[in-house]
Order: structure tokens, then C-alpha cells, then sequence
């Protein structure tokens, strides 16, 4: 009776750790599903909020200074039209297409370059303004203007001890000062800092020390953007 009893005890202990490790094994693969769905739902969730938070924040303001000024245009013609019926969504975009359409006009010209010029220098004289005007504008320098024409390629260098790779882009043929001092052929080799790209270090290298890679410079921002994530395939 004893070694029946014993029997029992330890199959039902055997079925309880049985059952125990399904239990185990359903949890972690539920687990694992959602983090697998978060990961897939949480950059698309995430793009779109962005474009809607610009959307209205481009769209707000000026949509309701047209709205305004139809409703003044309106009453000029003895007719009465609502704050809320002139408030037509997606007017404030146009609006602000318009603004920058002009500006750039403006920017193109002599005057408009002046009077931005003293808005510039107006806003970097602001504490903090000036550290958000300026983070700003080095992003869009490098997105629109200076790294799609100045960085000729993707390199890796020795950096910034032997033994120890950076990536970096290639920018151009060191200055024939620092050719004639050293005597030898060296090219400048821009490496960005991570998560921040605008940032980095100026390096003046021999041409045999470094070495060029396949990858493009959009592919080699967001590998380093992304602190070697988003390895390029």
C-alpha cells in the first residue's frame, strides 16, 4: 500500500511539473508574441502620430488666421459666415506651403538674406532658443544641404585608439598647408558621434589608412544613428 501510495504521489508531482512546464512554455511564448507584435506595431504607431503632431501643428495656427481673415473678408460684403464654418482643416498646410514658398523666394535675394540673417543672429543671442535654433539647423543642414554633397563616401578608419574602427565619411583632400608640413597625401574623414550625427571629430588621414565601404551615407547615418542597430545587409 505504502509503494502504491508512493506511486501515486509521485505521478501526480510528475503531472503537476508537467503541466507546470506548459504552463511555463505557453507564458513565454505568449510573451514572446507580444513583444514580437510591439516591436512591429510601435514604430508604425509612432510615425503616424508624428505626422499627425505635424500636421496640426503646421495646420492650427495658420488655419485659424485665414479663418479670421475670410470671416473679415466676408463681413466687408455684409455677409455673415462663422469662425467655425471658414475653419476648414487642411487650410492652415496650404497656407503654410504658401509661407515657405515665399520665404524661400525671399531667401534667394540679397534683402531676404540680410533680414534672415539678423533673425538668426537675433535667436542665437536667447539662451535657449539659441541651443534649440542651433540643434535644429545642423539637422537640417545635414538631411537637405551639406552632407548629400559633401560626403563623398563611407570609410573606416583606426579610431580613436589602434586596434578599434569608426565609421566615417570622406570629405575632401586635407589643406595643402597641412600637405606641405607633413609632406605626405591626407584626406579630412569626418566621424559622427552616436545618437547625434551633426556632431563628431575632424580627422586628417593618410590615404592608404583608410578603408572604403560598399554602404551608402544614408545607410551608414542610420547605422550610426541607431548605435549599430540597423546594420546595413
Amino acid at each position: 500500500m505504502r509503494k502504491l501510495k508512493n506511486f501515486r504521489d509521485s505521478k501526480g508531482k510528475s503531472k503537476w511539473l508537467f503541466n507546470k512546464k506548459i504552463l511555463k512554455k505557453s507564458f513565454l511564448d505568449l510573451r514572446r508574441l507580444f513583444f514580437s507584435g510591439l516591436v512591429s506595431v510601435l514604430p508604425i504607431a509612432f510615425t503616424f502620430f508624428s505626422i499627425s503632431l505635424v500636421f496640426n501643428f503646421a495646420d492650427r495656427l495658420p488655419r485659424k488666421i485665414i479663418a479670421t481673415i475670410i470671416v473679415f473678408i466676408f463681413s466687408l460684403f455684409n455677409k455673415k459666415i462663422s469662425l467655425e464654418e471658414a475653419n476648414v482643416p487642411g487650410l492652415g498646410i496650404i497656407a503654410a506651403f504658401f509661407i515657405i514658398m515665399v520665404t524661400g523666394y525671399i531667401s534667394t535675394h540679397l534683402i531676404g538674406r540680410r533680414l534672415l540673417k539678423a533673425i538668426e543672429k537675433w535667436l542665437l543671442k536667447i539662451p535657449l532658443v539659441s541651443n534649440i535654433y542651433t540643434a535644429f539647423r545642423q539637422i537640417m543642414d545635414t538631411i537637405f544641404l551639406k552632407e548629400k554633397h559633401t560626403f563623398k563616401s563611407v570609410v573606416l578608419v583606426q579610431f580613436p585608439c589602434k586596434g578599434s574602427y569608426s565609421i566615417g565619411f570622406l570629405t575632401a583632400n586635407s589643406p595643402s598647408e597641412v600637405k606641405n608640413l607633413k609632406q605626405e597625401s591626407l584626406v579630412n574623414v569626418f566621424i559622427p558621434t552616436t545618437p547625434n550625427p551633426t556632431s563628431g571629430f575632424l580627422l586628417m588621414v593618410k590615404e592608404e589608412d583608410i578603408y572604403k565601404l560598399n554602404m551608402s551615407v544614408e545607410e551608414a547615418i542610420k547605422f550610426i544613428v541607431s548605435g549599430g542597430i540597423l546594420s546595413p545587409e
